[in-house]
């Protein structure tokens, strides 16, 4: 029997990068899927592909950062689909890379919105449906920089994951006696469209990212989609709460 059998699972930000290799994985393992972004000849794409493991997909637009895409979202998800049983928020962006003193007002803001807001407005859609439902299950993206910092010019987004693992932990706690699990996944650097443009105007940077990993190199999205499809199994039934590392040795 496949782990995910039967499951409907949301993902924000599931055209590209990690958000679409979960999407596959989960496909794989018998997941039913939600998938939303901005890109609709992305999110098109990703449906066509997914659908190759014969589940229920649905591609639906959705701009995180508006509460009214947010709750169209999930309420076209409950309407087709019945229950959500799993909210994999993933969408979110870098920003610009710049020391802090030239940062600006607008990317913090841009940063913020996208990564910590765009979060809980997608937490606040789920677990109302998922207490009425009497279980659920949450994975917020976070990351390595939202445990130890990053020196590289991105302090909005590390100050976004780092809050972004401070909600994860106390909506857990909240929620544990309700049968509602919260976690968050850190990924250190991985091979994803974001860290190419990055790497694109920045060649240096690339060099960096790599030799700061212990293991020698940037993850695979693939990767990080085996650590996704654990949280949402039920092998993973006594994890709540955690901020689960997947970095290649960078926070040892």
């Amino acid at each position: 029997m496949k782990r995910l059998s039967g499951k409907n699972i949301v993902i924000t930000g599931g055209t590209s990068g990690i958000g679409k290799a979960s999407a596959i994985k989960l496909a794989e393992n018998g997941a039913n899927l939600i998938i939303s972004g901005r890109n609709e000849e992305k999110g098109e794409q990703a449906i066509k592909e997914v659908s190759t493991y014969a589940v229920k997909s649905k591609f639906i637009k959705c701009d995180v950062t508006n509460k009214d895409d947010v709750k169209n979202l999930f309420d076209l998800a409950i309407s087709e689909f019945g229950q959500i049983d799993c909210l994999f928020n993933n969408a979110g962006i870098d920003g610009e890379i710049a020391s802090f003193a030239d940062s600006t007002e607008e990317n913090w803001d841009s940063v913020i919105n996208t990564n910590l807001k765009g979060s809980w407005y997608c937490m606040k859609n789920a677990i109302k449906h998922m207490l009425s439902n009497g279980k659920g299950n949450i994975l917020n993206m976070s990351s390595t920089s939202g445990l130890v910092g990053n020196g590289f010019g991105m302090t909005a987004y590390a100050a976004s994951k780092f809050a972004i693992i401070g909600l994860t932990k106390s909506v857990a706690l909240e929620y544990a006696k309700q049968n509602i699990r919260v976690n968050a996944i850190c990924p250190a650097f991985v091979e994803t469209p974001m860290i190419e443009a990055i790497c694109q105007e920045n060649p240096k940077l690339k060099r960096r990212f790599e030799a700061c990993q212990p293991i020698g190199r940037m993850a695979k999205p693939e990767e990080i989609a085996n650590a996704v499809v654990y949280l949402f199994s039920d092998e993973s039934s006594f994890t709540t709460g955690t901020a689960f590392v997947v970095d290649g040795g960078l926070t040892i």
